[in-house]
């Protein structure tokens, strides 16, 4: 499935690099409830509080196991 940004101030395309097309979690939601969009995003920047790793690909079939007890301990958000 390709995710297709959208800036949640006017419905048009946002752009990752550009903050200028980036909204509030709260213009986001109410874009949600339009229902005319599957889900919200989140970019991760220099200037934001937050981080965050990406593991896609990174882990074989034969690691899941091993990968979901290490993310459980360590008491973080991961989106599967």
């Amino acid at each position: 499935m390709e995710k297709k940004p959208f800036n949640p101030i006017n419905g048009r395309a946002a752009k990752t690099n550009d903050r200028r097309t980036w909204g509030t979690f709260s213009q986001a939601l109410y874009r949600l409830e339009t229902g005319k969009y599957h889900d919200i995003g989140f970019v991760f920047s220099d200037e934001g509080p937050f981080t965050g790793t990406d593991p896609d690909g990174a882990v074989n079939d034969d690691d899941t196991a091993r990968t979901d007890r290490l993310y459980r301990r360590s008491g973080l958000f991961v989106e599967k």
